[in-house]
C-alpha cells in the first residue's frame, strides 16, 4: 500500500508518528530554521526524514543552502530540491543525503523518474496543466509512466481539492512510494469530514496548536483515506 504521511501541528508530530505515520514524516525547512519547538520536535522522530524545501508555504522554495542547514539540525534522510530545478543535487549526494526532485513540466518528469542519481520524484498537482483538478495527476501518469522505469520511486506532494483522487492512482501503486498531505488530521480538526466530492477548506494549518487526535471526524478521515489508498473506492 501507498505509505501515508499525515502533516500535524507540532504539538502533535510525535503521537501521529507512533499512531500512523510510523517512521516516515514530512518536514518544512522554514520551520526547523525558525521555530525551536518545532526543530526540536523534528528533531526526536526517528527513521525517515523528508525536508521539504517549503515552495507550497512560502511560494518560492528556499535555496540549497538553507536546506542543508535545516537538514543538519534535525537529522534528515531526504532532501527536497527547489521545485522544477536540480539545483543543490550534487551537494546533497556528496553530503550523503538521498534527493528528491519535483517537475514543473512532463519533461522534467520523465527525465527524473530515469535520472539515477535521484532517490524520489515529487509530484506536486500545483505544477500541472489541469491545477486543483482531481484527474491532474492521473492523466500525467496514465499517459507519461512506462514500465521502464523505475518502481516505488513517486511521492505525491500534497491532496487535491478532492481527496478521492488517491482512488484514481491506485492503478499506479507499484511507482507510488508515498504520499503527505495536511488533510485528514486538519480537515478534521476544522469540523469537515472527507469523502467522495468534499473540497478542501483552504484555512493553512496552525503548527502552534493542538489537535484532539481522537476527535472522531480525523478518525473517519484517516478510515476513508487509508481505504482509497488501498484501492477501496
Amino acid at each position: 500500500m501507498i505509505k501515508a504521511i499525515h502533516i500535524v501541528p507540532t504539538a502533535n508530530m510525535l503521537e501521529v508518528d507512533k499512531r500512523y505515520n510510523k517512521g516516515l514524516n514530512m518536514l518544512l525547512t522554514h520551520l526547523v530554521l525558525n521555530d525551536t519547538k518545532y526543530m526540536e520536535t523534528a528533531k526526536q522522530l526517528q527513521g525517515e526524514k523528508y525536508l521539504d524545501n517549503s515552495f507550497f508555504e512560502l511560494g518560492c522554495s528556499l535555496s540549497p543552502k538553507a536546506i542543508l542547514e535545516a537538514a543538519r539540525e534535525i537529522n534528515a534522510t531526504t532532501l527536497i530540491c527547489p521545485d522544477g530545478t536540480l539545483d543543490g543535487l550534487v551537494e546533497f549526494k556528496q553530503s550523503g543525503y538521498k534527493v528528491m526532485c519535483i517537475p514543473k513540466t512532463v519533461v522534467q518528469f520523465k527525465d527524473m523518474m530515469y535520472d539515477n542519481r535521484i532517490d524520489f520524484v515529487g509530484v506536486s498537482e500545483e505544477h500541472l496543466a489541469y491545477r486543483h483538478c482531481p484527474g491532474a495527476r492521473y492523466e500525467l501518469f496514465r499517459d507519461h509512466l512506462d514500465s521502464m522505469m523505475p518502481k516505488k520511486k513517486i511521492h505525491l506532494l500534497g491532496s487535491t481539492d478532492s481527496i478521492y483522487e488517491l482512488g484514481m492512482l491506485y492503478p499506479f501503486k507499484q511507482y507510488i512510494y508515498s504520499w503527505d498531505s495536511s488533510a485528514c488530521i486538519w480537515q478534521g480538526y476544522l469540523g469537515h469530514r472527507l469523502n467522495k466530492s468534499t473540497k478542501k477548506d483552504t484555512t493553512s494549518v496552525n503548527f502552534n496548536v493542538v489537535v484532539d487526535l481522537d476527535n472522531k471526524l480525523i478518525q473517519a478521515n484517516i478510515n476513508f483515506v487509508n481505504k482509497l489508498l488501498g484501492g477501496v473506492l
